[in-house]
């Protein structure tokens, strides 16, 4: 079995750490347990690496000076970000270990990491949401460190998911089968919805029905499969045109939910709304150009 807070608990095994030590900072963080086992695995793979062995004796006694091109070994090992806070030296790892101590955020970060949304987007949300600062290169330490999705397997999570409260578990959940949607409904965060894509479906669904009356080859099937080929050809026309267009920033949508920028909505005067009353749409008294109502579609 993996966790996603592998990376970190890698890093606190090179910091001198034995298994119990180990298991009291991931507590004192809120982070995940793991077993002994688990622990003894992952001290095997950093050891039997083939690096110096003033750096793995630094390793098991991390006191006094650094041994030379301590910092390259560490990156190679992928921990460079994590010893450079150690030293004091890496103010967004800082930020990082905050920000995980929030359980809400954090919960938060995981499910979207989990759902394979971009950086920019979970910064964007724990900015708004939590009224905080979380720069990007924070929500990366976050993801190589404390959860990342790309070394967990389907069993990996099955079995990280078991250690997890019903909440975070359910939630979590939505993220991994990439429900984004109903995620971003649980973590009340506004949904981005293209709505090129909804004229694009309407199309499909109109050509299905238009060859299914065509087909039938009666007089009244005839009709009924003009009205849904006007239907496809103006959601075909409608999707043309908006997919170009659509509102695909997830970031404004963001932005605009918590009042992050300022946006001037026309105002409609009585003068507006009676020169409206006293236009006729176009095509209002063409009975063939109405469209179609809900309850005559069927399955």
């Amino acid at each position: 079995m993996r966790v996603p807070h592998e990376n970190y608990i890698r890093f606190l095994i090179t910091s001198g750490l034995d298994s119990l030590e180990t298991a009291e900072h991931l507590s004192e963080l809120g982070l995940e347990k793991i077993e002994t086992e688990y622990w003894n695995r992952q001290y095997e793979a950093l050891f039997s690496l083939k690096f110096p062995k003033k750096i793995k004796k630094f390793w098991k006694n991390p006191s006094g000076k650094l041994p030379n091109g301590f910092f390259e070994y560490m990156n190679a090992a992928g921990l460079k970000e994590a010893w450079e806070y150690n030293c004091g030296k890496n103010k967004a790892f800082k930020i990082a270990v905050d920000i995980i101590q929030d359980v809400d955020a954090f919960l938060v970060i995981r499910a979207l990491l989990a759902c394979g949304s971009q950086h920019e987007e979970i910064s964007s949300v724990i900015n708004g949401k939590f009224a905080v600062v979380l720069p990007l290169n924070s929500v990366a330490i976050i993801e190589k460190y404390f959860f990342n999705p790309e070394i967990m397997s389907r069993v990996a999570w099955k079995s990280y998911l078991r250690t997890l409260t019903t909440e975070e578990r359910n939630i979590i959940y939505l993220g991994i089968v990439k429900e984004g949607l109903e995620l971003r409904a649980e973590l009340s965060l506004p949904t981005n919805i293209s709505v090129s894509e909804n004229y694009q479906k309407l199309h499909v669904f109109s050509m299905s029905k238009f060859n299914q009356y065509r087909r039938a080859g009666t007089e009244d099937a005839d009709n009924e499969a003009m009205k849904w080929a006007k239907l496809a050809m103006t959601s075909g026309d409608k999707y043309e045109k908006l997919k170009v267009s659509d509102a695909t920033d997830f970031v404004k949508d963001i932005q605009m939910e918590f009042d992050k920028i300022d946006t001037d909505f026309p105002v409609i005067s009585e003068d507006d709304l009676e020169e409206i009353k006293s236009n006729k749409e176009v095509g209002q008294d063409n009975d063939a150009a109405e469209p179609i109502p809900l309850e005559d579609i069927e399955d």
